[in-house]
């Protein structure tokens, strides 16, 4: 099949197979999803690791409670977003 409709076939301009340029498409596209997830990786533990230095509760109120400084918080959401990143790995 090569270019089987007029939109395509325009495109271009010599005959591609329309399953030959989508397949190519895919591979592409899932590389760069690939390599995106590891540099989002990187820069979360990055920013996990520097938060979990930081990161402290308070107990305040009445009755007490422990409540997160902001550090504790950021920490919190890049472990949940790592979680993330994981899952679309697989």
């Amino acid at each position: 099949m090569v270019n089987d409709t007029p939109e395509k076939a325009n495109l271009c301009a010599y005959p591609v197979p329309v399953a030959q340029a989508a397949g190519w498409d895919a591979l592409h596209a899932k590389e760069r999803l690939r390599a995106a997830l590891a540099e989002i990786d990187q820069v979360l533990t990055e920013c996990q690791e520097y938060f979990a230095d930081r990161a402290d509760a308070d107990c305040v109120g009445d009755p007490l409670e422990f409540v997160p400084n902001a550090e504790m918080r950021l920490q919190s959401r890049c472990e949940e977003a790592l979680a993330l990143v994981e899952a679309a790995r697989k």
